[in-house]
This record gives structure tokens, sequence and C-alpha cells, in this order.
């Protein structure tokens, strides 16, 4: 509880001269001129607001979870862009706005610029080896996957291989039976 800024009024009479309610007036913001019942009156109307203060605090963490799921929205935007990046984009923008909320956005972003990194060296190693994540050389789920991230830009790669193993299962088997040769 905050601490009182005066010696609390218990008596109206304690206030005798006119420029100590003059002085309480002003610092209640009333206009000069203002007797008793105008101060009474702010005071009522302050205890009123101070009862509100639940409400306050209701309302103070509505605020916090909007600006939270403002943060969020932004790094989903970001984050959706990455292909090979592990992990559900929504589940790395969560992780990306707490850090910004507890260490700040500076970190946050340096946190974001190695996702970046990695996630642009593990779409390289994935060109180069020409295979996917699990060990398979398919060039044809490969390109429906690309394909399907082309038309829907939204989508990582997660969402697009399992969108296109959905919609074309023979293209999974094919992947599924080289890695297996592959391994063997």
């Amino acid at each position: 509880m905050p601490e009182p800024i005066a010696e609390p009024i218990t008596e109206p009479t304690k206030l005798q001269s006119p420029e100590e309610i003059t002085a309480l007036a002003a610092s209640l913001g009333l206009p000069e001129g203002s007797g008793m019942p105008e101060i009474m009156q702010a005071v009522q109307a302050l205890l009123s607001k101070v009862a509100e203060m639940p409400a306050l605090t209701s309302l103070t963490e509505k605020v916090e979870t909007l600006e939270h799921d403002a943060r969020v929205t932004g790094y989903q935007s970001k984050v959706s862009k990455f292909t090979a990046l592990a992990g559900k984009p929504d589940e790395v923008a969560a992780e990306l706005a707490s850090i910004e909320e507890k260490a700040g956005k500076e970190t946050a972003d340096k946190v974001l610029a190695s996702y970046k990194v990695a996630n642009d060296a593990q779409a390289e190693a994935i060109k180069v080896r020409g295979t996917t994540r699990a060990g398979g050389n398919n060039a044809d789920l490969e390109a429906a996957i690309a394909e399907y991230q082309k038309s829907n830009p939204e989508a990582n790669r997660g969402v697009a291989t399992k969108a296109v193993m959905e919609a074309q299962p023979h293209l999974y088997r094919q992947s599924r039976d080289e890695s297996r040769r592959i391994a063997a």
C-alpha cells in the first residue's frame, strides 16, 4: 500500500486557518476559493478510486497480456519465414516474446539473429547434401515441399512437409524407403 502523502484528516475542525483550507484544496487540484464541501467531495472521489484499485490491477494484467500477444505476433511474422529451424513458429515466437519481456528487446533480437543463422545454415546443409533432415534423398518430395511453401509463404518447413505427406503419401514412402537404403 502506498505511503500517505500527509497525515490523515480525522476531524474537519483541525483545519483552522483559511490558508490550510486553501492549501488542501490546491493539493487536491480544486479551484481557488474551494471550501470544505468541495474538499470533502474530492476526498470521497479519491476514496472511491482507491476502492477501484483491484479493477485497475485486472486492467493492468489485461494490458500486459495484450502487449505480450502483440510481441508474439511480431515475432511470428519473423520466424514463420524460417524453413529449417526446429520447433513450431508460434512456440519460437512465444519464447522470443518472453525473452524480450525478461531480458529486453536487444537480447531477444540477438537470439532471433542466432536463430536466423542456425536456420540459414540448416537450410544450406539440406541443399548441399540434397537431403531432408530425415536423411532421405528424394528430389520429388523436396520439390513438392518447396512448391507448397511457395504457394503458402506463411507455412514453415514442418507444416509444408506434413501437408505434402498427407496430400501425396507416395512421396513420403519413397523418401522413407530411400532413407532406409542409405542407412543400411
